[in-house]
């Protein structure tokens, strides 16, 4: 009888802590990757913008756009989604300019600066996520290379149709311009309809910590709380590199 209640003494203790020590290890992105982050974004987007390439914060950082208002702050990388596939990357010798480069994924694209911050599991950092989509006559709006995506992450969440992948016009449609950060990004028309797609009704109460230095994991549920709401730091100071 003792060890019996000795064992269910250490078997609470051990599920009072267990959230917290995973919770810890889940850490924030530091500052200098940080500053690397809003500065990709920046240039990315004063890139696409002046190149006339409509372009819109997507998945992850689309929730750390409505969410925190900047990047969430354990999340290590960026995700947007465009049109034009072709124009895009024509611009290579544009991107390249300003140090950045990109090789084809599983998804679109993935872009990261020439002279990484750091290395990780031989994946560059920080980088930046392109996902490809196509407007077709039916009027919805479908992610190009998603359904093999899906299969290999798990996208359990997107609208399918025919194993397809696809948000509806006018949830995107008036791009509008939001605060991420210190800066301005383009994003869609109706957001709080995709995130709760994306990431189920709690999106804004709940939040599940993970990026890919740390893994699927490590991943924990976490009430969001005001300091939690807050964006990754800092914001700035963030160089004018892109000529208009």
């Amino acid at each position: 009888m003792y060890y019996m209640k000795r064992f269910f003494k250490i078997f609470l203790l051990f599920f009072t802590l267990a959230p917290l020590i995973s919770h810890a290890r889940v850490k924030n992105i530091s500052e200098k990757h940080s500053l690397h982050l809003y500065q990709m974004m920046k240039d990315i987007h004063e890139i696409l913008v002046n190149h006339g390439i409509t372009y819109w914060v997507d998945f992850g950082t689309l929730l750390g756009t409505v969410r925190h208002k900047g990047q969430i702050p354990w999340d290590d990388d960026l995700d947007i989604s465009l049109f034009d596939e072709k124009r895009f990357t024509s611009l290579k010798p544009i991107f390249e300019e300003y140090g950045y480069e990109f090789i084809q994924w599983h998804f679109g694209y993935k872009m990261f600066p020439k002279d990484p911050v750091f290395y990780y599991e031989c994946i560059k950092f920080p980088f930046l996520d392109i996902f490809i989509a196509e407007k077709r006559k039916d009027g919805k709006i479908y992610y190009k290379y998603m359904n093999r995506y899906n299969r290999k992450m798990g996208w359990a969440g997107l609208k399918r149709e025919k194993k397809e992948f696809f948000i509806n016009e006018n949830e995107l449609f008036p791009i509008k311009k939001y605060t991420f950060g210190r800066i301005k990004v383009h994003g869609p028309n109706k957001p709080r309809i995709m995130l709760k797609c994306f990431f189920g009704e709690i999106w804004n109460k709940f939040a599940y910590k993970y990026n890919h230095m740390n893994g699927k994991k490590n991943t924990i549920k976490v009430k969001l709380t005001p300091e939690l709401r807050k964006p990754a730091q800092p914001t700035g100071p963030l160089k004018n590199r892109v000529k208009k």
